[in-house]
């Protein structure tokens, strides 16, 4: 076993005794960060290479800092986005939310139109990008399309973000708007759904479709 792999099962020890919820998938990502290499190519590094600051960084993420102000990245679905410490880091449930929310209505629209409606199924994440805001503010939308872009909770941490990072502003009623409109479209999508379905069987689509 090479140096770093020994000292990456200290620090998830250590990270373990601190309460870290995954001690050995943070510790080797913190490993990866500070010696610029893949996860998986951990075993690859020498010796020699081993980075002092590994260690300073493990202190760090037992003292509770956020892993992602630590390798200074945070993903959001398909995204990996560029974070620092004061940045807001998108939290996995307003993914999982919105996921659940697009996945629902996805769900009945090929349940009703059968297995022909994959290719939209697939494509309504990429209509879906461009209005949540991703590389640009909300204002710099036409007029039009802003309510558009404001019924979508990814918008919200974005501008949450760009408040902190450009006026150095935390925006809870931002957060607190994402987890409303969550709650809406996940109820929403729930009726839709529900709504399909029953066009389904009313029309007899469940029976015609099918691998």
């Amino acid at each position: 076993m090479s140096l770093l792999l020994d000292e990456i099962a200290l620090a998830a020890a250590r990270l373990a005794e601190a309460g870290v919820e995954s001690p050995r998938a943070e510790a080797e990502l913190i490993a990866a960060h500070v010696h610029g290499v893949k996860r998986t190519e951990l075993h690859q590094v020498p010796d020699a290479a081993f980075d002092a600051r590994f260690w300073e960084a493990v202190a760090r993420r037992a003292a509770r800092e956020p892993l992602q102000h630590i390798t200074g990245s945070a993903y959001f679905r398909y995204l990996e986005l560029e974070v620092g410490p004061g940045v807001f880091v998108p939290r996995p449930e307003t993914e999982v939310l919105t996921g659940w929310a697009i996945g629902l209505v996805v769900c009945g629209m090929i349940i009703r139109q059968g297995l022909g409606a994959e290719s939209l199924a697939y494509s309504i994440m990429i209509l879906v990008l461009p209005l949540c805001c991703v590389y640009y503010p909300v204002w710099a939308l036409p007029l039009w399309l802003q309510p558009a872009a404001w019924s979508l909770t990814p918008t919200y941490v974005f501008e949450g973000m760009r408040a902190i990072l450009i006026d150095g502003v935390f925006r809870a009623d931002l957060m607190a708007d994402a987890l409303i409109i969550n709650a809406v479209l996940l109820a929403a999508s729930f009726a839709a759904f529900l709504a399909l379905l029953r066009s389904a069987r009313r029309h007899g689509a469940l029976i015609q479709s099918g691998e």
